[in-house]
């Protein structure tokens, strides 16, 4: 698929540029700069108010009577042989793998009626609405793009109407897709208002963070300086959102000498699940001094007696490469580092069982040539 156009790129610099201007007041950009000629969000930033852009988004009509039959009979399966809580966004409880039957069946012929259908049940407040989009769902996440070459302009319409002002777990589940298909058709300024006066900060951020993913680096000069921010959130949205990058692609080396550099101070945040974040980080994305600044950090914090729970955790998935590829000299030194959490009374105890079991049967170390380089 193509990448989304240059207007879509200054669109998104737009929207990241105000996430980082509730810290304060966003510089003036340059003559003929990225982003100029972009009409400014306000003063409230991202999460003001913006009644123009709101009347962008055009409801989309839902008539789930109509569209594909097979798609009706496999939404009506999932509603009376499964158990479907709207509440929280879960499909549980099949008596006949009803919910995989539907994905299976629209990834085996992924038509545009049949995608069409599927998003226009989203307009139906609901248990309906919640199993169209668990659906979507399941197969933005295991086919996604033959899903995206199915999506035509109701369908997005569909996804936006759904999407906006809704502060649901359907929010949050739909909030990647919807993004990454409304980037690809265009769709800019629903988006751009969807994102602006979204009463949900988790589908905000979960926005954000396929955004970031779809254009790489383009915009991280407006993402990077959510690491200083005083709400712990939204710097841990910004170290999160490089994480959900490597986890798409690995940095190339270009992308290593930007991003490493504005992650090592990351990891003395005093916020211990960003600072394991960026440590993770550093190990995943980075090498050498950069990768070392990780298990630093984390002796470092133990030595002062500010040891918890995510830090803990850093330090044995390092030292039992879980989750993470840390070189042989790193995994051993974060080995080293949890025998002596063991051994700190100053640790909460649960933590220092939990380390004497992390030694305990450790793997063997991965071959040179399956490490990060």
């Amino acid at each position: 698929m193509r990448a989304p156009s240059r207007l879509v790129a200054v669109t998104i610099l737009a929207i990241l540029s105000a996430l980082v201007g509730c810290q304060g007041p966003p510089s003036a950009a340059a003559p003929g700069a990225l982003g100029s000629g972009v009409p400014p969000l306000g003063a409230a930033g991202l999460f003001g108010d913006a009644p123009a852009l709101r009347s962008a988004l055009v409801a989309a009509p839902a008539d789930e009577a109509q569209g594909d039959p097979d798609v009706n009979r496999g939404l009506d399966a999932i509603l009376d042989g499964c158990d479907v809580r709207a509440d929280v966004g879960i499909v549980n409880e099949c008596t006949d793998d009803q919910l995989r039957t539907l994905v299976e069946q629209i990834t085996l012929r992924p038509a545009p009626e049949r995608v069409r259908t599927l998003t226009a049940a989203l307009g139906s407040p609901g248990p309906r609405q919640a199993a169209a989009a668990v659906v979507l769902a399941e197969l933005y996440a295991q086919a996604a793009e033959p899903l995206l070459q199915a999506l035509d302009a109701p369908a997005v319409e569909h996804l936006l109407a759904a999407l906006e002002g809704q502060d649901t777990p359907q929010a949050v589940q739909l909030a990647p897709l919807t993004t990454h298909a409304a980037l690809l058709a265009g769709e800019d300024t629903r988006l751009r208002a969807m994102v602006q006066n979204h009463p949900s900060q988790r589908a905000q951020f979960a926005a954000v963070r396929r955004w970031l993913v779809a254009r790489r680096l383009t915009d991280f000069a407006d993402v990077a300086p959510l690491s200083a921010a005083v709400d712990q959130a939204r710097a841990q949205l910004a170290v999160e959102a490089v994480l959900a990058m490597i986890a798409d692609a690995p940095l190339s080396d270009a992308e290593r000498q930007t991003v490493c550099p504005w992650a090592r101070p990351i990891a003395t945040h005093p916020g211990q699940q960003v600072a394991a974040l960026a440590g993770r980080l550093l190990v995943q994305g980075c090498v050498g001094e950069d990768a070392d600044a990780a298990v630093a950090m984390l002796q470092d914090r133990l030595e002062r007696g500010e040891f918890a729970l995510p830090l803990s955790e850093l330090a044995i998935a390092l030292c039992r490469a879980d989750g993470v590829s840390p070189s042989q000299a790193l995994q051993a030194r974060a080995c080293d580092l949890v025998g002596r959490v063991a051994a700190d009374r100053r640790v909460h105890a649960k933590l220092r069982e939990q380390a004497r079991a992390a030694l305990v049967d450790l793997p063997a170390p991965a071959p040179p040539d399956a490490l990060t380089p």
